[in-house]
């Protein structure tokens, strides 16, 4: 194979020259010269070099170590076809900007790490046919440039409009990948910011250019994912497709054997029949980035990316991010803390998300810490009976769990946002249900210990727990407890015909008084001691003052130990933990009976999809485990009890 190759045609097919004029790109060829290399030969490089397949391929590949043999062998990190661009800039340019003189000594220190890294990848000509590479004369395209920029500053934005581009523009741009800026944009994604340099500059020589122009679709919602995308210029939309959800749904036969008979219909068929229409999410704009789910998992695209102009990105392959991962294995830990979060964003926004929808971004956060991600395969076995017990959350795909009941079994498919695993946690006891994946899916697991850690200090959370095994059994600690049933509960006496009645307003008053007490206990923590107090004062002049707007009735012992704690200045989360105890306790039993009878309590224990069996099928002693303090001051995550459906009693 001949090096007798076209510069500008190689050139004009390259991604980014797509989007220059003929003149530059012209100008542009003039500082590329051709090299042959033969098959298998190892392509040299320069500092700061970069070039451009013309002909054949190039194979970047690694040291790696055998996982069974004492020796390291040579493994492919990613393959560069013509048009693909091989650079291993150091980043000296982009970092001179960024260095104080001070850190400028370590300057040094960062080439070597640079080298070490540039000794680790090898690139070779293709083992069959060899290849042809465009070099560029750095110099040659320095003094170039120099003419067309000598009035412009590198820094200035470039337009997006390619009607209104000037040749500065299209210098811009061909310098911004020339001196390899794209390591600046890894840099700024998140889960880069703390990955070294020299690393970074071994992931930008395996990132791919493309050019999405105006109305491309780059990716499509629920498509496969395979490609990380970073925007260098142009303008995308993200849309997503909206249509009628349904709420988990409770069969008495199998998905499996629904899917099985010939003569039954889809669970999926009771969806109402509604338009498809898309909703603007967001835009993307040069620096952003999207299709990091890709990188680490097998999972459909939860989005539309359309370009709304021409654009040109950058991608890294999933399959070459995972050789990457191989060389820079402490990347993967932060991008899997990235990956859960966002996963649990989109299953927070599903009809069936429960507590994930109320989650702060405090607890998201220690959520996707506390957890790790399980990949399950469609037709997989997830659980079985007697299985250890782990809490799994469902963040993509869907699942199907078996209660297998004395009177037969009940199975519920769960999309994003539904979970399972957390009874037999909260019993300690081995698994009470069976789970199958239906769909290929991804869940976030928790065991015993992790789980602890997350619900014990969240009352407003384990309340859906407790509410929904024990459902018409549930006190009215539960319902207040609880982040959205005690919304409910008000509704329902404000809706009462004799909502005027002194012992309506005080149970309305009460629970008024437990959201704001509960307030003050988290925020403790944060408040100077002058906030605590005013804080508590605001309470009792509130509920607890002659001529109050919400008076409540307090024992007059416990209302002197508060002032007295007031005076004293003693004050801390615990002020009026034993006032919203008794508060509760003096509420009127029959009323709230009532309200569990009502449809309003129905809505809440259909969303969160509680089985009517369940509550006859926990004896006294399996209830006493959904009480919140029994659960916080527990000693041990063991496996201490031999709870079954049938037999509700411990071992």
């Amino acid at each position: 194979m001949g090096n007798d190759v076209s510069t500008m045609d190689v050139l004009k097919n390259t991604p980014f020259a797509m989007f220059l004029s003929e003149d530059v790109v012209h100008d542009i060829s003039l500082c590329f010269a051709p090299l042959k290399f033969k098959p298998g030969a190892t392509i040299a490089f320069a500092k700061q070099e970069f070039l451009i397949v013309a002909r054949g391929s190039a194979d970047m590949s690694t040291i790696m170590p055998h996982a069974q043999k004492k020796v390291k062998v040579m493994e492919l990190l990613c393959k560069k076809k013509v048009g693909d661009i091989l650079t291993h800039c150091a980043r000296g340019h982009t970092l001179l900007h960024r260095k104080s003189s001070a850190t400028r000594r370590s300057s040094a220190a960062a080439g070597k790490n640079v080298a070490a890294m540039l000794d680790l990848v090898t690139v070779t000509a293709d083992k069959a046919e060899g290849c042809v590479l465009l070099r560029l004369n750095r110099d040659k395209f320095v003094k170039v440039r120099s003419q067309h920029m000598m009035n412009r500053p590198i820094s200035m934005a470039m337009s997006i409009n390619k009607a209104q581009r000037t040749a500065e523009d299209d210098w811009h741009l061909v310098s911004t990948i020339a001196d390899n800026q794209i390591v600046d944009y890894l840099a700024a994604v998140p889960f880069f910011s703390d990955v070294k340099s020299s690393r970074l500059s071994g992931l930008a020589g395996l990132c791919t250019f493309m050019i999405a122009r105006k109305d491309d679709i780059v990716c499509r919602e629920n498509d496969f994912g395979d490609k990380f995308y970073i925007c260098v210029q142009g303008m995308l939309s993200v849309t997503v497709a909206t249509h009628a959800s349904h709420a988990q749904a409770v069969s008495n036969r199998s998905m499996s054997t629904l899917v099985a008979a010939s003569s039954t219909r889809s669970l999926d068929a009771h969806r109402s029949s509604v338009d498809v229409s898309e909703v603007l999410i967001r835009r993307i704009a040069d620096g952003s980035y999207f299709g990091e789910i890709s990188l680490i998992l097998n999972i459909r695209r939860s989005a539309t990316v359309t370009a709304v102009d021409d654009s040109l990105l950058v991608y890294i392959d999933a399959g070459a991010f995972r050789n990457f991962l191989k060389v820079c294995p402490d990347v993967k830990g932060q991008l899997e803390i990235v990956v859960i979060n966002r996963l649990l964003q989109l299953a927070s926004k599903a009809p069936s998300a429960g507590f994930l929808a109320a989650l702060s971004n405090d607890h998201q956060t220690r959520l996707a810490h506390a957890g790790t991600i399980v990949e399950v395969a469609k037709g997989c076995q997830v659980v079985a009976h007697g299985d250890d017990p782990v809490f799994y959350i469902v963040l993509n795909g869907k699942v199907e769990v078996e209660y297998a009941l004395p009177s037969g079994s009940l199975y519920v498919a769960m999309g994003p946002g539904g979970y399972f695993g957390e009874l037999s946690i909260i019993l300690q006891t081995k698994s009470l249900v069976q789970v199958a994946a239906r769909d290929d899916s991804v869940l976030l697991a928790l065991d015993p210990a992790a789980f602890h850690v997350i619900f014990s200090r969240v009352p407003e959370l384990f309340a859906e727990f407790s509410i929904k095994y024990l459902q018409t059994d549930a006190s009215l600690e539960h319902v207040i407890n609880h982040y959205d049933a005690h919304e409910v509960w008000l509704v329902y006496l404000e809706g009462r015909q004799d909502n005027f009645e002194l012992k309506i307003r005080y149970i309305t008053h009460g629970v008024l008084l437990c959201e704001d007490i509960d307030e003050f206990h988290f925020s403790c923590d944060v408040l100077t001691q002058d906030e605590r107090l005013a804080q508590a004062n605001m309470i009792l002049d509130t509920y607890f003052a002659q001529g109050c707007d919400r008076p409540v009735m307090l024992s007059l012992n416990l209302l002197q130990d508060i002032h007295a704690a007031i005076d004293a200045a003693s004050v801390d989360e615990t002020l009026f933990a034993h006032a919203r105890r008794e508060v509760i306790d003096q509420m009127d039993v029959a009323i709230f009976v009532e309200f569990k009878k009502s449809t309003k309590y129905a809505n809440i224990l259909a969303k969160l999809v509680c089985l009517t069996e369940l509550p006859s099928q926990l004896s006294p002693a399996m209830k006493a485990h959904l009480n919140f303090q029994v659960f916080k001051h527990r000693h041990t995550h063991a496996i201490i009890n031999n709870y079954t459906w049938a037999s509700a009693s411990p071992r």
